[in-house]
């Protein structure tokens, strides 16, 4: 008993002087941290991913800056990636609309060594960092539907365009100070879906309840449909076999307007 003490409490020292870095060896997707500019209205992001998938590992990396007016956001989208060995834990992110018919996505996820996989139970004992991904739709809506091979679902929200742009300033805020001071990220305290949730939360999104289901990504439609913050009049599994996008993103991947044929 003594001996098994003693190991938790040598592990325990262990972690709690570990501290997070930015500069290991990162896979080549996750390798870049995005930062904005804020000036006003006018939003100058650099680094935003745009990479081609061969396969999930077989990556042509890609990045551009641009500048984009909080005039012209006009919409919100959570999207769900439930994991098909792990039917409980799905990967939340979200999607912002803008006039124009232009998307940018935020997926916070953890920040992996090159060819090192994702662990839930490693997110406990601080073995990943923290990365906040701001993408080019055609990146990561064709890559986690067709190459990780999981189904994908985009969910419009109904939620104010002030409290859209508020949510969005609020993401670069946090995008800023990663890039200043590295994070772990933890499965429980520091993940896509606390993260995601509170951004919405702290801008004055209300029906999300204080409940243990949200922190099960899988319950999150089924709870945001019940709290009518999802765009539907539908039956929830019809409205939710409607917004699956594995098809449409397969059909159109190609698709110069793929933004909005997988919303079609």
């Amino acid at each position: 008993m003594t001996i098994i003490l003693l190991s938790i409490l040598f592990i325990s020292s262990l972690l709690y002087f570990k501290k997070p870095k930015h500069n290991r060896d990162w896979r080549p997707e996750q390798s870049k941290l995005p930062i904005a500019t804020i000036d006003g209205d006018e939003i100058f992001i650099k680094n935003i991913r745009n990479c081609s998938y061969k396969s999930e590992n077989d990556v042509e990396l890609d990045y551009y800056d641009k500048k984009f007016s909080l005039k012209k956001i006009k919409s919100i989208d959570l999207i769900i990636q439930p994991f098909k060995k792990m039917s409980f834990m799905s990967h939340i992110f979200l999607s912002f609309g803008f006039e124009g018919g232009e998307y940018i996505s935020v997926s916070v996820e953890a920040r992996r060594k090159n060819k090192k996989s994702f662990s839930i139970f490693g997110g406990f004992f601080r073995m990943f960092e923290i990365i906040y991904i701001i993408a080019d739709e055609k990146d990561i809506m064709r890559l986690r539907p067709l190459h990780h091979k999981d189904n994908v679902y985009i969910y419009p929200l109904k939620i104010k365009k002030s409290k859209i742009k508020n949510i969005f300033l609020d993401i670069l805020k946090r995008v800023n100070r990663i890039e200043g001071k590295s994070e772990f990220y933890n499965t429980l305290t520091n993940s896509c879906v606390t993260n995601i949730l509170d951004h919405m939360k702290e801008n004055g999104v209300v029906g999300i309840p204080s409940s243990w289901r949200f922190y099960i990504p899988s319950k999150i439609d089924k709870l945001l449909y019940k709290t009518k913050l999802l765009k539907t009049k539908l039956p929830f599994n019809s409205f939710k076999e409607n917004h699956r996008i594995n098809d449409r993103a397969e059909k159109y991947k190609d698709d110069a307007d793929y933004s909005a044929k997988i919303r079609s």
